[in-house]
């Protein structure tokens, strides 16, 4: 009777051994878990577009290192007068950063009507260089075939083609006699990132210069994502007042961005971000996009079989995002 005893319990033991065994090797589908924000963070306000005072002012309370720039060189804000400056672009942009963050930079521009502003004018005024730009529609042959040429910024956006234009070749009229600028200087190191400084000067003025002369697309066109960020860089820097300068300047920023795969802070910005669905869509198709942490491991993810209008999804500082299939995304927060 013992013996009976012991080996029903042996199999009991086993039987429920196997069915622990099973459970656990059962697959586990990736359910997306929702999180608001990290435990310590701190929210930077927006300062674009304020007076240098104000913006000053703005950010009094909070712990951090303000630093002045201006074409890509850093500002000594204790030697400026701060009543003729006002905030172009705030790097990072507003939104919620952990608290590790402790450096804002103020991109400034001058105030209009101040010495700083003619200072300014005096400086972009000198010219080292003719630029050539040879404009065509893209076409081959053809007697409606347009060819262009142009000798600056203005007689390009001003033809009575510019709309035809497809894409505008940018040389130097004389290679040799080039000799950058401090803003032309601050412009060809932006490109540069992009060919780890390999780039001669006058090539790598003319590539942010290409940008400026001719749109990618209108707003949301994922033909922007062919663009070297670099380069969308150093154009919104030579020409911020172009008609596309609006678009060029939120790809270059990271504040739209294509499919692929991005670090938070780095490649883009954090921020809200909802899918652009393409005009005339209907809806979204076979989306998937997961937000990671700095391992690697899954904090929110979805596959979206089908919407009839894009996701929101908020990203923050040092994470990673991938999204597939989903098309462009917009800041929208």
């Amino acid at each position: 009777m013992r013996k009976l005893t012991a080996v029903l319990a042996a199999l009991l033991v086993l039987v429920g051994c196997a069915s622990v065994s099973e459970a656990e090797s059962e697959p586990k589908a990736v359910q997306p878990v929702e999180t608001t924000a990290y435990a310590e963070e701190q929210t930077i306000p927006d300062t674009a577009g304020m007076p240098l005072t104000d913006a000053l002012t703005e950010l009094s309370d909070l712990n951090l290192d303000v630093r002045g720039q201006r074409d890509r060189s850093e500002i000594n804000l204790g030697t400026v007068v701060l009543d003729e400056w006002k905030v172009e672009r705030q790097l990072p942009p507003a939104g919620k950063y952990s608290a590790e963050l402790k450096t804002v930079t103020l991109v400034l521009a001058p105030l209009e009507g101040t010495k700083a502003a003619a200072q300014a004018a005096k400086e972009d005024a000198k010219a080292s260089a003719t630029w050539i730009f040879e404009c065509t529609d893209g076409s081959l042959f053809g007697e409606d075939t347009i060819e262009e040429t142009h000798y600056s910024l203005k007689d390009v956006w001003a033809s009575d083609n510019y709309e035809n234009f497809e894409s505008c070749a940018v040389v130097a009229q004389d290679e040799t006699s080039f000799k950058p600028t401090k803003k032309e200087k601050a412009v060809i190191a932006v490109v540069n990132e992009h060919f780890d400084g390999r780039e001669e000067d006058h090539h790598a003025y003319a590539d942010a210069l290409q940008e400026c002369a001719v749109s990618r697309g209108p707003a949301n066109s994922p033909e922007w994502a062919s663009a070297p960020v670099p380069f969308l860089k150093g154009a919104a820097l030579i020409c911020p007042k172009a008609g596309h300068a609006k678009e060029m300047s939120a790809w270059a920023e990271g504040r739209k961005f294509d499919d692929g795969t991005y670090i938070v802070g780095k490649s883009i910005t954090p921020g809200t971000y909802q899918v652009q669905l393409p005009e005339g869509a209907d809806g979204l198709h076979d989306c998937y996009w997961s937000r990671t942490t700095p391992t690697g491991d899954i904090i929110a993810n979805n596959f979206i079989d089908f919407s009839p209008q894009g996701p929101t999804v908020q990203v923050y500082q040092g994470e990673g995002f991938v999204s597939e299939r989903c098309g462009v995304w917009a800041q929208v927060g």
